[in-house]
């Protein structure tokens, strides 16, 4: 897994200078990997419901999909925010990198 500058993915993991980032990279996997945690407890959930039968049953049914569509859009935001915030630094930086244009 390469960047836009063809750096390995590895190689800006251990950058000690930290010039490269690497969480815009990790965001996509991580929103992965909670989507399927999410789904995974949302079953979880609904199936012990089930189980008990009754009321617990029918509440189940309606907060385990609420509880999943709710922690996925709580995830999704949370890793919006942070890549904002990255990208923020990436376009700062770039600033920064060229050269002082003079006041007119």
């Amino acid at each position: 897994m390469r960047d836009p500058e063809g750096v390995p993915f590895l190689s800006a993991l251990f950058d000690l200078s930290f010039e490269r980032m690497v969480t815009l990279r990790v965001a996509r996997w991580v929103y992965a990997a909670g989507v399927i945690l999410l789904a995974f407890w949302s079953l979880a959930f609904l199936l012990a419901a089930l189980v008990r039968g009754g009321p617990p049953a029918l509440l189940g049914l309606v907060t385990a999909p609420l509880g999943f569509l709710l922690g996925c859009a709580l995830l999704r935001l949370a890793l919006e925010a942070l890549v904002v915030v990255f990208r923020i630094h990436e376009a700062v930086s770039e600033l920064a990198r060229r050269p002082a244009e003079p006041i007119r």
